[in-house]
């Protein structure tokens, strides 16, 4: 490896300090909105409590500490199995700092908006009348950071599609010239991370089996990498979508209906379509690496990979039909939420429960392959790795998603959906705070936790600052994890009978477990998995170190200059032969960067920050048309006048750069050919009839 591409790897200690500080605001909020009196007020504050609380954490978990780990993670690892190098280092920053920036605008925005309605909830305001009355800043706010956390998620997907696709050219190139052998085997040079027989790419945007066998051993798993990033690309339009006024009008009045599309799913295709399949890809990656031996069975990875696919989405768009259906038949017919479902019919539990046994089938496969890879005797290596102590959590870890998996198997039957339709609040508990937390903490959080662990040495060049801390923090997350879980059994399991018996929700706590108890088992748990974030946090900061993050800002300085600099140099054959030649060139390139921006720098012969510029115009032109639009209900209210002065300020600030940098460097470069001296012809040596003879050369 190169010093470039180890200062690239490097870089992405960045992804894994964001992730544990994310991390660490996660296990604080969960505490703090389960105190008692934070939890009495969430009670009374309506969807507004909901979004302060279980919302803004989830988001905060989910995207700032799953999505950023993952992105990470697969940058470091598409190179690597693919032998191609990332398709782009300046998309790569884009989409860490607008991820980062736009996941914790969006976290903020649910917080102060949720507390704010919530509290006009209190004082006898209906949560729709509280939204309203915040006078579009709801949909502004929540527009604003959906929008650049967009720009950052679909950066990171261009990088990553566009990466997997140079690693299938080149894989085509190499087929092409080393003909197939017997049996199929390709005898050409494999990338780097092993040898042996992976099946090739399959059904994900042309990463077709280019091979019939052979290649990398660990080349199938680009595949999930791709579906992870189209999962991720159709969560995040949704989540774009639904903070526009018109969809959350149609689900205030859409109550459980709704709840199919936001949070189900939502949150499905997000975690499970992204999240998860990622996971996936990076476990066949690097448990091999930790255990120190191959994983038990490719083909297998290739089943668990088309069950999850089909169940994942088809359980997406069952849920998206459902919820559109019944939603509007509740609107049009005036009738509750079980009225539109009984008349759907069978329809509704029957493809609920068929795709979500599709995708248990794809969670179960993929389990089983490691806790076969765990428990394989036949290839362990003789010495045992440096890392074989992470091989526990992974164990661990699987656990946990298989229990969190089985219940949402068993949620979809119809007699589990009546009990926790009738619970109210208290089903709550069982879905979707157990099953969820349990499916993030114990089986993506413990999973991405222990990946890390292994690879920040690896790429820091530096030892983990403390492995008995890094076991610390793993088990004592994984403790806390099954005490949320249990607590929130115990309290559903308990408290929902009472309610469908006609208690209130006080009062089945009153009657069980009782305000102590009932605190008791609502902290426990997210007090312990706080404190394993801390302990991990910890770790991976000291490991990092102060050096390397001073290192950070001193390359992050010297690489945005040299970046600006190759952006707005002009190429040398488009530099004019007079310089009189210039300055007419120069105004017709700031006229049309008047009315385009990018199109001056392309016309002055820079078509990097063209390029840039064309794409930075059209995610602030996006960002803006959502803010506006979803801050004002009606058309006839949008300040025009206002929206086009600010898009012409950036176009003429643009304008003058873009013309003083190009006259500045066209009067550099005739200056500097004037100020070098003539050529001299050097006197000839030799006798005279040897000058003679080289004067009559040509």
């Amino acid at each position: 490896m190169n010093e470039q591409e180890q200062e690239q790897e490097q870089s992405y200690l960045k992804y894994f300090v964001a992730a544990a500080i994310f991390l660490i605001v996660s296990g604080l909020h969960a505490l703090i909105w389960r105190l008692p009196p934070v939890e009495q007020w969430v009670r009374g504050a309506g969807y507004g409590g909901r979004m302060a609380t279980t919302l803004s954490q989830t988001h905060i978990t989910v995207v700032a500490f799953g999505t950023i780990s993952v992105t990470g993670l697969m940058y470091y690892l598409l190179p690597r199995i693919l032998g191609v190098p990332l398709a782009s280092k300046t998309l790569a920053s884009v989409s860490f700092w607008c991820t980062a920036f736009g996941v914790f605008a969006f976290y903020l925005a649910l917080v102060i908006m949720g507390v704010w309605e919530g509290s006009l909830v209190h004082q006898g305001y209906t949560y729709f009348a509280a939204r309203f009355a915040l006078d579009g800043w709801h949909q502004g706010l929540l527009g604003f950071a959906a929008s650049i956390m967009g720009i950052g998620y679909w950066t990171f997907i261009w990088n990553v599609i566009s990466t997997a696709r140079a690693g299938v050219r080149q894989r085509q190139s190499v087929a092409a010239v080393s003909p197939l052998p017997a049996g199929g085997a390709v005898a050409t040079p494999l990338p780097p991370g092993g040898a042996g027989g992976g099946y090739g790419l399959r059904d994900a945007l042309g990463l077709g089996a280019i091979v019939q066998r052979g290649g990398g051993e660990y080349y199938y798993i680009a595949k999930f990498m791709v579906v992870a990033a189209i999962g991720l690309f159709i969560g995040t339009v949704q989540g774009v979508t639904q903070v526009l006024p018109f969809f959350v009008d149609w689900k205030d009045k859409t109550g459980d209906a709704g709840d199919l599309i936001d949070p189900i799913s939502h949150a499905h295709i997000n975690l499970v379509g992204g999240v998860v399949f990622a996971m996936m890809g990076l476990s066949y990656y690097f448990v091999p690496r930790i255990v120190g031996k191959p994983i038990h069975s490719i083909r297998l990875a290739n089943v668990s990979f088309r069950f999850l696919l089909v169940g994942v989405f088809g359980f997406y768009v069952t849920l998206l039909t459902l919820g559109f259906i019944e939603g509007n038949m509740m609107i049009a017919q005036g009738i509750t939420a079980d009225q539109a479902r009984a008349a759907v019919g069978i329809f509704h539990p029957l493809f609920e429960a068929c795709f979500a046994a599709l995708m248990g089938i794809g969670f179960w496969t993929y389990i089983a392959n490691i806790f076969l890879t765990l428990a394989d005797k036949r290839d362990a290596a003789v010495e045992k790795p440096q890392y074989e102590w992470l091989t526990p959590f992974i164990g661990l870890s699987c656990f946990g998603l298989l229990c969190g998996t089985i219940q949402g198997v068993i949620q979809t039957l119809p007699w589990s959906v009546d009990w926790l339709g009738t619970a109210g609040d208290a089903g709550e508990f069982i879905t979707p705070l157990a099953h969820a937390q349990l499916n993030i903490i114990a089986g993506v959080v413990m999973s991405l936790a222990a990946f890390i662990l292994y690879l920040v040495p690896q790429i820091s060049g530096r030892r983990l600052f403390s492995d008995t801390l890094a076991k610390s923090a793993l088990y004592t997350i994984f403790g806390g994890a099954a005490l949320m879980y249990f607590g929130f059994i115990i309290l559903g399991a308990g408290m929902g009978p009472l309610v469908q018996q006609g208690n209130s929700f006080a009062t089945a706590k009153d009657i069980f477990p009782g305000d102590f108890w009932y605190y008791t088992l609502l902290i426990t748990g997210p007090t312990v998995v706080g404190l394993g974030y801390f302990m991990y946090s910890v770790n991976i900061f000291a490991t990092v170190g102060r050096s390397t993050a001073s290192t950070w800002f001193g390359r992050a300085l010297l690489a945005l200059g040299r970046g600006v600099n190759d952006l707005i140099v002009i190429y040398r054959k488009a530099i004019p032969k007079r310089l009189s030649q210039a300055r007419p060139r120069a105004l017709t390139a700031s006229a049309a960067e008047l009315v385009l921006p990018g199109a001056g720098w392309f016309i002055s012969g820079r078509p990097k920050m063209g390029a840039v510029l064309l794409l930075a115009f059209t995610g602030i032109m996006f960002s803006t048309i959502m803010v506006v639009f979803v801050m004002y209900d009606r058309v006839s209210d949008i300040p025009y006048v206002q929206v086009i002065i600010g898009f012409f300020v950036f176009n003429t600030i643009s304008s003058l750069v873009m013309h003083l940098t190009y006259m500045a460097q066209v009067k550099a470069h005739f200056a500097n050919r004037a100020n070098q001296p003539a050529p001299t012809r050097t006197q000839p040596t030799g006798t005279p009839e040897q000058v003679a003879a080289k004067s009559l050369l040509p």
